[in-house]
């Protein structure tokens, strides 16, 4: 909080902390000031048929995803939203331990190898352009840094390899390379705008790509072993699978909180998706076997939260911010 005499008096500082301020109320002989003080925090809450419970310690949690049997939850984590690292953890939902996977990298996106082995993570260093890391999960090994000229996103494709994006001061591209950082080949001719995620089998990567020539960006999947492109949304959307891939689900853009459950027949990626992609609950609702689920039945603070997807519908894990505060009097000097 701060104040400054009117009209050309110098700023004065009149709070300091972790804690932020919210709200200013002043009292009538104008020696002090009421004001709203506290912190958030954003934990990882798990949902199934038992109820709701608490996951990850306290702190600011995201990135949140299933291993593929179901029992490990893995998420991003800050213990102090002053953290200039971003940690990443995992949560063992049978015993309840936790344990940090990675520490000691501002971690900006990260994928787990489909036997969990392995972890590959994009990371921004405190100065230089982004760089890409992999890591054993049992700590066997230190991290070894695989790229260092801004490539980012990387994700583990069904063969082994690593996906990422790659500019090249113009634009974007989708790249490969195998998982110790050689062999680096361009997966898709045209430019990208970002990778948005994985297919359960990995076979197919979900890229933002940019269509019509103007400021505008359609989600399709790519087959990273080559052939044609498959429009997810024509625009972007919220999409992920089930850990063990038997269901899709999509949140159209716009929509925050309602999901449609689609399940992908064995053998297949994807659901029968309409020719044109998913615009809205509608299109989604036209695959059969589909569920419209409304996220608010579960509680309204979960709506447009980020959802990893369980072994069952009923099965999620989410990210809810928790406010905790006071109100303060400050004196003013």
């Amino acid at each position: 909080m701060w104040r400054q005499r009117f009209p050309s008096g110098e700023p004065e500082q009149l709070t300091s902390g972790p804690a932020q301020d919210g709200g200013i109320a002043v009292s009538p002989d104008g020696r002090s000031i009421v004001t709203s003080l506290g912190i958030q925090e954003s934990g990882v809450w798990l949902h199934s048929t038992e109820g709701e419970r608490l996951i990850s310690p306290e702190g600011y949690a995201s990135q949140l995803s299933f291993s593929h049997d179901g029992r490990f939850l893995y998420y991003g984590l800050r213990h102090a939203v002053t953290d200039s690292s971003r940690e990443l953890w995992m949560t063992d939902l049978t015993s309840g331990t936790s344990e940090p996977l990675v520490q000691g990298f501002l971690i900006t996106s990260y994928d787990v190898s489909p036997d969990g082995a392995w972890i590959v993570f994009g990371a921004r260093p405190s100065s230089g352009p982004s760089e890409i890391w992999l890591a054993s999960r049992t700590h066997a090994t230190p991290p070894k840094r695989l790229t260092s000229t801004g490539e980012d996103s990387p994700m583990f494709g069904s063969n082994g390899d690593v996906v990422f994006r790659q500019s090249d001061g113009h634009s974007n591209h989708l790249f490969a390379m195998t998982a110790d950082g050689t062999r680096q080949r361009q997966v898709l001719a045209t430019p990208i705008i970002e990778l948005r995620g994985m297919s359960a089998d990995r076979n197919w990567v979900l890229v933002g790509v940019p269509v019509d020539k103007i400021q505008k960006m359609d989600e399709f999947a790519v087959p990273i072993a080559g052939g044609p492109l498959r429009r997810i949304c024509p625009a972007i959307c919220g999409v992920g699978w089930s850990a063990d891939g038997g269901r899709m689900y999509v949140r159209p853009l716009g929509v925050r909180d309602t999901v449609v459950i689609m399940p992908v027949p064995k053998g297949e990626s994807f659901p029968a998706l309409p020719p044109s992609g998913v615009e809205s609950i509608a299109d989604a609702s036209t695959v059969p076997g589909s569920e419209v689920v409304r996220l608010n039945r579960y509680g309204t603070e979960l709506s447009g939260a980020a959802f990893a997807f369980g072994l069952t519908p009923d099965t999620f894990a989410y990210a809810r911010t928790v406010s905790h505060r006071n109100l303060f009097r400050v004196e003013l000097p």
